[in-house]
């Protein structure tokens, strides 16, 4: 998941910054995708968090959705994460919500910057 800057520049869209929103580039994303294809990993799900707001998608997370992933989100609380909750979109493009099982697996390490490799 990339923080995508472009929200914090755009005067049009003072209240839309990155510390409210998550908005991933379709470009980064096919970047990422390719990046993973290569390496022989699946991407199967993106996660942000909601600060001071509970672990259930806002209406911009459905709109900004791709119904191949699952949304895993965290509820933050005065800087303490509280809840994790994961999400998948229906047929309808409406938010269901996901079971999650955490497993003792290491996730394979990019590097300090996966950017740098895109």
């Amino acid at each position: 998941m990339f923080r995508d800057r472009s929200l914090e520049k755009d005067p049009e869209q003072a209240d839309t910054t990155a510390h409210r929103r998550y908005q991933i580039d379709p470009s980064a994303m096919m970047a990422v995708q390719r990046y993973a294809r290569a390496k022989g990993w699946d991407i199967i799900g993106i996660y942000h968090s909601h600060p001071n707001h509970d672990a259930i998608p806002s209406e911009w997370d459905r709109a900004w959705a791709w119904p191949q992933y699952s949304y895993a989100i965290v509820s933050v609380k005065n800087g303490t994460a509280r809840d994790l909750q994961s999400w998948t979109l229906d047929i309808h493009h409406e938010f269901l919500p996901e079971r999650l099982m955490v497993s003792g697996v290491t996730p394979p390490q990019v590097g300090p910057n996966l950017e740098d490799a895109i």
